[in-house]
Formats: C-alpha cells, structure tokens, sequence
C-alpha cells in the first residue's frame, strides 16, 4: 500500500531498484540527507498524506488525522511539530484521533521517530540485521527485496497463515521483518544505528462505566457514531464518494450516517450474483438511501481474474479467497478515490468478537484458546497495551488488524480508505459500556432501530434473511445451540460429505460465491495441483508434499470448512513464485 519507505545509512539504495520500483501508487515525495534516505508513494499528489519541511525538522504523515484532544486538526503536522519541540509527543499523540504512521526527522540530531496509530491499522514494517535496522517501510516487498535483508522464513508464522489465512501479532513471513506495533513510537540514531521504543497509549486508559444505563447508551452511541462519520466526510477532498455495500449492518449503517453529511454524490458497489441476498438487500438499501448501486457479479470464469496482483499487493499475507472488492477497484477509483468503509464494525459494536460466558475480563492465555484453538501459545498478550477489562481488543488487532485491514491494504492504491468505527471517541465510548451492552448487537441494533429505522426496520439482514430486532440475548441463545448442535452431529457421521454438497447447491447459494464448487473445476484443479505439488514450486520447500497431497485430497473429497485453509496455500504458492523473481530464501 502507499506510504512511507526509508533505508538508514548504508542500507540506501537506488531509487532505481526494486524497493522502490515495485511499491504501490506515485512517488510524490524523495528526501536523502546524511544518513537517512526516504520514498513517499501516495493515490495521488494530494490525497492520503501530509508532508512538512523546516530548516530542522522533517514530518510525514501517511494516513488521516481527524482531531487531536477532541478538536479539529486543520494543520495537524505544525501541532505535532510544536510539541515534538516541547518533549511532549507522547503527551500528544495519546489524543490523536485517525489512523496514520508518522515520521519525524530531527535533521541537527540525526535522529528519526516512526509511530504508529493508536490501534496499529495503518501498518509499518521494519527490517533488521543483527539489531541493526536497515530500513522501514509501509510495504513490506521493499524490505523483503533490499539485498542486504536476510530472508528466514518464519516457522511459526508460517503454520498460523495455512491454518488462519493470516499473521498474528508483530509477524511477518520473515524472521527479519517485523510489524510496528501498536501506540508505539521507535527512536532511531541515524548515526549509531541504536533504537528505543516507547509505548503512548493503552487501552486500560478507557474508565469503564457501569452507571450508564442502556437507553443513555443508545442515545451517546448515535452521538459518537455521527460524528464519526462527520469527521471523516470533512476529510475528503473530491465530490464524489464510493462506498462498498453489502448485506450487513454496518455498510448499512455509515452509508446511513453519511447521506447527512455528504453533500455530493455517492456511489454505492456490491459484489456477487444477481440473485444473492447481498446484491437484493444492497439494492433496497441504495433505493432508501437515493444513491446508485453498481452490482459486480463473481462468478466461476472471472472469479480469480487479477488476485495473483493482489497476493503481490498484499505480500502474501492476505488469503486470495477474501480479495473479493479487487477487480471493483478500476472502476471505483474512476468515481472517487475515497472509499467510505465498514471496518470492523460488527466487532467493535456489534460484539461479534465476544465469547460465550466471558463478560468484562482482562486477555489471558485462556481466553486466547478459546477464540485460536491450538494456536494460543502463539498469541503476544501484551499486558502493557492490552491493559483493560476487556478481551477482544487482542482479536480486534489479531483478527480484525492482521486480516480484515489487510483487504484495505489490498485497495489502497487506488481507493483511500475512511473508517469510522475505529474513531477514537467511538472506541473510547463502546468500550466503556459492559460487555453485555455490547453482546449479539444489543446496543448497535437498538441505535440502528431508533436512529435509522428506514434502512433496518423492514430490510433483512443478511445472516439472517429476517430485519434485525431487540430481541433480549437469552430468547436467542435457544436456536444458535439447536443449530450448532445440529452441524456438530451431521460433521461426526459418514455423511458429512453429501450433506456439504447439499448445503452448498441450496442454502450456501444465497451467498456472493461459491470458491468451494469453483475451486474444484478441472483447469483450476490443474493449476492448483501446479502450484502445490509439482517439483519446482518453492512451496514444496517449506511444506512436504505429502502433507499438501493430504489436504488437496481432502479438499477434492468436498470435506467442508477447509476452502479458506486451500486458499491460504495457494496465496503462500503464488507468492514465492513472485518473491523468487527477485530473490532466494
């Protein structure tokens, strides 16, 4: 994605070469003084960053600020170019509202801080030799194709991407590279090659509130949920805008919020088939909200059409069966470049994060295997940062930032996106609430009800075909167990199989594809058995081929629930393909 890519010392490299050459976007921004080289890459001249040049300083902003403190930030950089003066960027950054990656650059010191967003969305990685640093960038492929950068896979990274689809905590495919964390800042001597690194913020800082009752939470949740999505319709700086809509709620939602604030055109886009519940909800949708839809049908001849680019967008660290918006990207950009999206917004106020019986406690490994069975000794719990009475801010970095952001990354060089859902005062609010506030949508369905009844009284939602309610949480429990136990009992007898099938050929079918009928037809499985089984696939260096025989064999079977885990192997195949054009690991 575009952003911010630097090489320290004598680690700079042309700017003829691949880790520059093959970065996202345009080069709109080169600085190189002493010991310190830099790239800036962005959509356009002026869309997505923020660039700012005195005698003795250097700051970059990739990314959006919306307010600092609660204010409006019109010349956010000058604010934080006065107190990086004063020795208050800590003090600062913990108010700043967006998410960004930040370079300040103190030219007399030649001394560089890199820092990330409050909750890490925007990503940064870092490239190492013996704790040397050799570079930063906002994409990973620059790092990973600077000949001076070591490439050793990452085994425990490597088993958590084939079973998930996607990286946990700071991971990368390399020993090498790593993901800046979240709230940190890093201080880096351009001289000495010596680092610190400070964390700003925490989310123990958030006071719960147990004194709020759920009708006052209703109301303040519409409050901050508005101004949410004001803020970010004040940022944008073309007429037109694009949102992406489907059958959920949370599309929905902020396509509601925004026909109030935007005054100009909005265009709405939804994938799959003619006749998948997405496509119909998103119509009615659009027609309530008096905007155009534009549907772009996925079927089984255009279906992968471009995502091996997207795996190289992506680094292969984003499943090829999720880039389902990619070839909606041309097209899109060709009415705005500003992409209003729904991130994370189940999760974040809809719950969908939480567990069963597990209300108002801190992360523990515990918790941690309930939601990444048999991976939980991979998990970073991080207690400085993940300091609340509250869990699933470790899946919303692990889940949410580690996989679901990464389908931004994968639009980002030609869609800027606007996230709403992870504004600071939102956050700052919905984690204050109990959980049971937040629990099977309570609070999210009753704002939504009250405060746009037009868009969700009378129009289903799509998981589960009916308008969502204020049903209580108890009257739901019932049918979710009757059906969990159901699926339980159909997966333990000989007759998983048939029963795959039938789901797939009628319930599965209201869906927006069908990856597991599509995977399996003759002239993909010939490239998939190419990809992984033949003897010049890298892949075959990192995974015996008996063990990838033994899931294409299953897979072919029809087992269900294994097409994500296929997929995460074809990602990982296409990928070192395309790292082996340049280099050898």
């Amino acid at each position: 994605m575009p952003g911010i890519t630097g090489f320290v010392g004598e680690y700079a490299i042309s700017y003829d070469a691949a880790p520059f050459t093959e970065l996202s976007g345009e080069v709109v921004k080169q600085f190189q003084q002493n010991k310190l080289q830099l790239a800036v890459t962005a959509i356009k001249q002026d869309i997505g960053y923020n660039y700012l040049e005195t005698e003795e300083h250097l700051i970059i902003l990739d990314g959006d600020i919306f307010s600092i403190a609660g204010k409006d930030a019109d010349e956010p950089l000058m604010v934080i170019l006065q107190a990086h003066k004063k020795g208050q960027l800590s003090e600062l950054l913990a108010t700043v509202n967006g998410y960004f990656c930040l370079l300040i650059h103190d030219k007399n010191e030649d001394r560089v801080q890199l820092v990330s967003d409050r909750f890490g969305i925007k990503p940064l990685y870092l490239a190492y030799e013996n704790q040397e640093l050799i570079g930063f960038s906002s994409e990973f492929k620059a790092l990973a194709l600077h000949p001076k950068t070591k490439l050793t896979i990452d085994k425990d990274a490597l088993s958590v991407f084939t079973e998930l689809g996607h990286m946990l905590n700071q991971s990368t495919w390399f020993d090498e590279i790593k993901r800046l964390a979240p709230a940190s800042i890093i201080t880096i001597d351009t001289s000495s090659g010596s680092m610190e690194t400070e964390l700003y913020w925490q989310w123990g800082q958030i006071e719960p509130n147990s004194e709020i009752s759920f009708e006052e939470a209703t109301d303040k949740l519409y409050q901050v949920f508005d101004q949410a999505v004001g803020r970010c319709m004040r940022s944008i700086k073309q007429p037109n805008l694009a949102v992406t809509l489907s059958g959920g709620l949370d599309s929905r939602a902020i396509l509601a919020a925004a026909t109030n604030h935007f005054k100009g055109k909005i265009s709405t886009y939804t994938f799959g088939h003619p006749s998948c519940e997405d496509a119909i909800i998103a119509k009615r949708v659009a027609e309530v909200a008096g905007v155009s839809n534009t549907l772009r049908t996925i079927d089984q001849k255009n279906w992968f059409e471009g995502r091996d680019k997207g795996i190289w967008k992506t680094d292969g660290m984003f499943n090829v069966l999720h880039m389902h918006a990619l070839g909606s990207v041309p097209e899109i950009s060709q009415e705005s470049n500003y992409l209003l999206n729904g991130y994370v917004g189940d999760a974040v106020l809809g719950g969908s994060l939480l567990l069963e019986q597990c209300e108002d406690v801190p992360v523990s490994k515990e918790i941690a295997a309930k939601k990444f069975p048999g991976l939980s000794q991979q998990i970073v719990l991080n207690p400085d940062y993940f300091s609340a009475k509250k869990y699933d801010p470790l899946f919303l970095y692990n889940r949410g930032v580690r996989f679901t952001a990464a389908g931004t990354d994968l639009l980002s060089g030609q869609l800027h996106n606007l996230k709403p859902f992870m504004d600071n005062d939102l956050i700052e609010f919905i984690y204050s609430v109990p959980d049971s506030y937040r629990k099977k949508s309570r609070l999210y369905n009753a704002m939504l009800l009250k405060y746009y009844p037009e868009y969700f009284k009378d129009i289903p939602w799509q998981q589960t075909g009916k308008p969502i309610t204020l049903q209580s949480e108890e009257s739901a429990v019932p049918k979710v167990t009757i059906k969990r136990r159901l699926i339980n009992f159909i997966k333990a007898t000989p007759f998983a199989g048939i029963a795959h099938i039938i789901y797939r050929k009628t319930i599965a079918n209201k869906g927006y594809t069908s990856y597991t009928d599509w995977m399996q037809q003759p002239e993909f499985k010939a490239e998939m058995n190419r990809l992984l089984l033949s003897d010049s696939a890298p892949i075959t260096q990192l995974i015996p081929v008996k063990e990838l025989e033994q899931k294409l064999t299953q897979f072919y079977r029809t087992k269900p629930n294994n097409a994500d885990s296929i997929g995460s192997l074809i990602t990982l195949a296409i990928y070192l393909e395309q790292l082996k054009k340049f280099r050898s690991f």
